[in-house]
């Protein structure tokens, strides 16, 4: 859902003024599951290799009896690092955490966790837990992570799947765009990298060519990562001008921008 405010005004910035926001689509389902942010894009689930990794492991007792033990376990992907794994945030206390290589065992002992007809509310819980995937993790290396989730003696309930892969130098440099604002300009120009399918790049620009008409170059402006992506324009640019921008990268991109100065 993207949201916008639009107007003739001059101080009207597209940049400030635009609103994306994505929500899921949510319904009755098995009450245990696993959950993975940021989700990626498309149906691998793309990320970028540096972005951390969070789940979230759902359980709910809905059998006719208190729980008095839940323990879950986690076989993790190979491609994850395991020494930037964190517990962030528990539902109940937890009574013993083990890792073991890649496989995790969170431990909630004498939990007594009660059974969803006569108590819903008290009968739900979650793990939520972090890691970052590895430093030298090749590219479309596939994420694959799933529980098991253990009531008592009885036989472990498997979550759902979830899936993320690791997206190419080339896959990310193709879906990267241009966006200045305002367009078109006058004094001055805020100038953006962004990824068509959400926060999956950490490029930032390095430098900025204008190029008139006659494909000579007027105005360069040079950025380091943590600049404000800003241009201030001078009184004699007038017209179109094709911009020839570097990414942190060495990756080009061209765009179009009208420069109108007022007489």
């Amino acid at each position: 859902m993207t949201a916008w405010l639009d107007g003739a005004k001059s101080e009207c910035n597209s940049g400030t003024d635009t609103l994306r926001q994505t929500y899921k689509v949510v319904g009755a389902i098995d009450p245990n599951d696993m959950q993975v942010s940021p989700v990626g894009f498309d149906k691998a689930g793309y990320i970028h290799r540096s972005q951390q990794l969070t789940y979230t492991v759902r359980f709910q007792n809905v059998g006719n009896h208190p729980a008095a033990d839940v323990v879950i376990v986690d076989s993790l992907p190979a491609g994850l690092d395991m020494s930037t794994f964190k517990v962030v945030q528990s539902s109940h206390k937890m009574t013993g955490l083990v890792v073991n290589g890649h496989r995790v065992e969170f431990r909630f002992e004498n939990i007594f966790l009660p059974d969803s007809v006569s108590n819903n509310e008290g009968s739900i819980g979650h793990i939520m837990f972090s890691l970052m995937p590895n430093t030298n993790i090749a590219a479309g290396t596939a994420l694959k992570n799933k529980a098991a989730i253990y009531f008592d003696h009885y036989e472990p309930i498997i979550t759902n799947e979830v899936l993320n892969t690791i997206q190419s130098a080339r896959q990310e440099q193709s879906l990267i765009e241009v966006r200045t604002w305002p367009n078109p300009a006058m004094d001055v120009v805020y100038i953006s990298l962004q990824h068509k399918r959400g926060k999956f790049t950490r490029k930032n620009i390095r430098q900025v060519d204008f190029v008139d008409m006659n494909g000579k170059i007027v105005l360069t402006r040079l950025f380091a990562p943590t600049d404000e992506q800003r241009i201030n324009l001078p009184q004699t640019m007038n017209g179109f001008y094709l911009l020839r921008i570097t990414d942190s990268d060495g990756g080009m991109y061209t765009h179009k921008i009208f420069i109108r100065k007022t007489m």
